[in-house]
């Protein structure tokens, strides 16, 4: 038999999606010019693995309370919630958690209380504060699966994936009749990379439950992250067959469909109208900003994509992709001294991450693209081929090293350059000749 979810009383909850990690993406040769406009690429391969994720908070959705809740704080607790929402919706978390802590005096047993406390900590970057309120949440209902899957995800975004599967686990025992529990563990058993055993409890879960969309999705999850796209492609439809705007599982398909795009352009073509649907059912879909202003990248829209890493910024403004991406959309369009300060807060966010130090060296090395006022080309160029040094410390990947000693191979070329135009014109004075090649030029040049 179908199982049915009983929604007793219901409120609307604001809800975001996190990056805390960069996918690696796969760098291949390309000149200086084109590193100057360089954009975090999505990545070929895996794309961003669950370990590295936080998608506790993917779409607005509406939360059932339970029957434990108090009943006669319902109508005061929903209009704080919502009160909060609205805080939450105009940017201002301190109010929206002021507005859920008289919530708590008012009613200590109404979970969603701290859930939506775990919510606003999670948008602000404190997933310590977050996790307690889950907790805080799930001790007062123990059968709220939202909460549970958000732990679990908490989790696995901090690398705790062991701690993920064993309360997820802990949680489906003691909890036999909290089906949605499962989600939880099935979620924590594709973070261990265990995707036999995942699908294999989403298909026993699916005898119980048929037509349940999210197993469907679980399995869709799992299929993606093993590489099978068009199995994964599949069953995902099948899932939004069921549930045609559930955004989860519409932003897995634009993901299947960005790399099956990689061996079968068709697949390019439809890619910005997917992730335009996901942004218009969840506006403040983190990785969605972050995909869509890559496609406005490639398509010389930097008006769009600029706009669009704003909006990711601030959003999440604890997640330095954002700055990356922002910075490298001004560097393309000569906004030198912009792109520097954004790459100087994405360092101080991820200290000795090889993206960022390879950002700069390419805004650096680019004298003839990028303005920086008041900054010698020389020494430009000799920042330049510092920061690529420190990118090849900060990675262990052959391809990104490879990369990486081309580009100082080409600082180098561009540095011996300029230094005999100097001593040149020390002696002989500046040349009028056109045939010269400087500095600047030379640095364009492709990387072997």
């Amino acid at each position: 038999m179908m199982r049915r979810t009983l929604y007793i009383h219901s409120i609307i909850l604001i809800l975001v999606c996190f990056l805390t990690a960069c996918s690696s993406s796969e760098k291949t040769p390309e000149t200086p010019a084109d590193a100057a406009k360089k954009t975090t690429s999505q990545t070929a391969s895996q794309d961003t693995q669950a370990s590295k994720l936080s998608p506790a908070l993917k779409e607005k959705k509406t939360v059932a309370s339970f029957n434990q809740e108090v009943s006669q704080s319902n109508d005061t607790v929903a209009r704080e919630l919502d009160k909060a929402a609205q805080f939450m919706a105009a940017g201002n978390k301190q109010q929206a958690l002021t507005v859920l802590d008289q919530a708590a005096s008012k009613a200590p047993k109404a979970f969603l209380v701290p859930y939506n406390k775990g919510l606003v900590y999670e948008w602000s970057g404190d997933s310590n504060a977050a996790l307690l309120a889950y907790q805080k949440a799930l001790s007062i209902e123990p059968k709220f699966s939202p909460a549970l899957l958000n732990i679990v995800r908490l989790y696995i975004s901090r690398g705790e994936i062991q701690s993920a599967y064993n309360i997820s686990t802990n949680y489906v025992q003691n909890y036999p009749d909290a089906f949605d529990h499962n989600i939880a563990r099935i979620e924590a058993l594709i973070a261990q990379k265990k995707y036999d055993d995942a699908v294999s409890e989403c298909r026993r879960l699916l005898k119980l439950d048929e037509a349940n969309p999210r197993l469907r999705y679980e399995i869709a999850l799992a299929e993606y992250y093993r590489g099978r796209y068009n199995l994964a492609e599949f069953v995902v439809k099948e899932a939004l067959e069921l549930v045609p705007d559930d955004v989860d599982s519409l932003f897995l398909l634009s993901k299947i469909h960005a790399h099956l795009s990689l061996t079968d352009a068709t697949y390019a073509t439809t890619l910005s109208s997917e992730y335009d649907r996901v942004l218009e059912l969840q506006p403040n879909h983190v990785e969605a900003l972050w995909r869509r202003g890559i496609l406005y990248y490639q398509a010389n829209d930097y008006t769009n994509a600029e706009a669009t890493f704003r909006k990711m910024i601030n959003i999440a403004p604890n997640i330095y992709q954002g700055y990356v991406n922002l910075a490298n959309v001004l560097k393309t369009i000569n906004r030198g001294p912009e792109a520097e300060s954004y790459l100087k807060k994405a360092n101080e966010l991820s200290p000795e991450n090889s993206e960022i130090a390879f950002a700069f060296g390419t805004l650096y090395m680019n004298t003839e693209i990028i303005t920086l006022p008041g900054v010698d080309d020389l020494e430009r160029l000799k920042n330049a081929r510092s920061y690529f040094e420190s990118a090849i410390s900060y990675t262990t990947d052959k391809a990104e090293i490879k990369l990486f000693k081309g580009y100082i191979k080409t600082t180098d070329d561009a540095i011996e350059t300029l230094q005999a135009m100097r001593e040149a014109e020390a002696l002989f004075g500046p040349s009028s000749s056109t045939e010269e090649t400087s500095a600047s030029e030379n640095a364009e040049m492709s990387v072997d």
